[in-house]
């Protein structure tokens, strides 16, 4: 209702208000009252953007807050994020997702380690930093899954990425020489008995 401006986006068109976009976001403001060309114009062209993320983002402006958004499809309001230069946007996304993933991670360990290895690098990319660590202690814990059940995903990320996991998995590699050792001990002292 009353919305004065209107954004075509990569899969339709919504509609806003200028006021509130120009008081809540400082690229908003400079991009609409600025000397820009979108400072006149009633369609704004946002390439890049789809209706979803757009929607995330209003409500965001609108209200301070964002409703529950999945791993999988926060890439792009991450992205959308740091474009804006919404950095209190950028720390609510990294919530709701690590919320999300410690949801999955309680039922679904393999899955939410796929999801982990597919945001590592993106999310680091879009100056995620608290998802990232998240996703990166979240694959150390269970390195020995990854390389159980996903050891191509484990090769498809940065040489460093994949030298800080393998330094810092858990259990580490001497604790499982270890154990390996005790159980074969173990197993001969109840043979021999």
């Amino acid at each position: 209702m009353f919305a004065d401006i209107t954004f075509e986006l990569d899969d339709g068109k919504m509609k806003a208000h200028r006021a509130m976009l120009v008081a809540r976001c400082e690229v908003m403001r400079a991009m609409l009252n600025g000397n820009f060309a979108e400072s006149h114009a009633h369609i704004i062209c946002l390439p890049g953007v789809t209706e979803y993320t757009f929607h995330k983002l209003l409500c965001y402006l609108y209200t301070d807050e964002i409703p529950s958004i999945s791993a999988e499809k926060c890439l792009n309001l991450l992205e959308l994020a740091n474009r804006l230069v919404l950095p209190r946007l950028l720390n609510l996304i990294e919530c709701r997702v690590i919320e999300n993933l410690t949801r999955i991670s309680q039922s679904e360990t393999i899955e939410a380690v796929d999801l982990c290895l597919k945001l590592l690098e993106p999310v680091k990319l879009h100056n995620a930093h608290q998802l990232a660590e998240w996703c990166m202690s979240y694959l150390c814990v269970n390195y020995n899954s990854i390389c159980r059940h996903l050891p191509k995903s484990l090769k498809l990320l940065h040489q460093e990425n994949q030298e800080y996991l393998s330094e810092n998995r858990w259990p580490p590699v001497w604790y499982l020489k270890d154990y390996d050792h005790y159980v074969k001990e173990q197993k001969m002292e109840t043979h021999l008995k």
